[in-house]
């Protein structure tokens, strides 16, 4: 009623006026003619009066207004299309004009949004390149003092290279003289080794019983290895160093016992490595310890008690098997 008489008491606009009031108007004053199926029904297909494609166009407005869901599949969105395109060409419309509508944005203001969005884009984008060309400008200066850098320690290692010649060449000789005094010098014997003892443990309580327990066994002369075994704290390594100051004080203190410390060793052959150091009076490093071990051994001509103090990090089992044989 509003858009029939407007309050301003202008004419009416027809391009103001919706589908239903249109469909009604055309109905009343036209005196169009009634459909077989009446005014509020799809028309069949076949039917192709304008009554019918009037009724068609309203059909299909009344759907899609009273639809639960603003979605619809792109098939049946052709399917629509196609119906309500030819019956508004059939009514008169422009088929070119019909045809824009159908990609014609809906929403007219997406467009403002959209380039409202790319210029921001843009605008983060090109300050984004902004800082790349800076950091592209500081990887160069970093990449140009980076090869000057590695001229210069290109240089010094050619310099280390030609010291490095020399330095063989003075170890070479070096080592041939070495042989040579070797050569010269009699073999150390076992006699001659003396004793090589941890320090002195002052104020300790407990663990007699224990001491007392090892020296007994390697006097006894029974017991090729002695395995002291305790949890954190138990006091290995004292009943350790008591056992061996006191296995050293006997016979007059005429009797040598060696005391080897590897806990630091990480591998079995770093704890062989710090066992040579202890049983040789002019310690070097070897190239294969355990082999020098028992070369060693092999000349004792009496027992000669060697502690070993080491971290459980490797199993009994293992201990055992790689230097009992020793």
């Amino acid at each position: 009623w509003k858009k029939l008489f407007p309050a301003s008491g202008d004419p009416p606009d027809s391009e103001t006026f919706h589908i239903t009031l249109l469909h009604l108007l055309l109905r009343e004053i036209c005196l169009l003619t009634m459909p077989s199926t009446g005014w509020h029904n799809m028309p069949a297909d076949s039917d192709a009066s304008p009554e019918a494609n009037i009724i068609r166009i309203k059909c299909f407005r009344n759907e899609l207004c009273h639809s639960v869901s603003t979605g619809i599949t792109n098939g049946e969105f052709e399917d629509k299309w196609d119906a309500i395109s030819s019956a508004l060409v059939a009514l008169g419309l422009d088929q070119q004009e019909v045809d824009r509508l159908k990609t014609e944005p809906i929403d007219h203001d997406t467009q403002r949004r959209v380039e409202e969005e790319v210029n921001k884009w843009k605008h983060q984008f090109e300050s984004r390149m902004q800082d790349v060309e800076r950091r592209q400008d500081n990887y160069d200066q970093r990449q140009d003092d980076l090869e000057q850098r590695q001229d210069k320690f290109e240089r010094r290692q050619d310099d280390v290279e030609q010291r490095e010649d020399n330095s063989h060449q003075r170890q070479d000789n070096f080592e041939n003289r070495i042989s040579t005094i070797e050569e010269t010098l009699p073999k150390v014997t076992i006699h001659e080794l003396s004793n090589c003892l941890p320090d002195e443990i002052s104020h300790v309580y407990g663990r007699s019983q224990e001491t007392d327990e090892v020296v007994e066994a390697i006097q006894s002369g029974e017991e090729a290895v002695v395995l002291i075994t305790g949890g954190p704290g138990f006091g290995k390594t004292t009943v350790a160093k008591r056992a061996a100051r006191e296995l050293a004080m006997a016979e007059h203190g005429n009797r040598t016992v060696l005391f080897c410390n590897a806990k630091s060793s990480k591998s079995l052959h770093e704890v062989a490595t710090s066992m040579t150091l202890v049983c040789s009076e002019q310690p070097q490093l070897q190239e294969n310890p355990q082999l020098w071990l028992q070369n060693w051994s092999k000349q004792l001509k009496e027992m000669l008690p060697l502690f070993l103090t080491m971290l459980m990090t490797f199993s009994i089992a293992t201990v055992v098997t790689n230097f009992l044989v020793l």
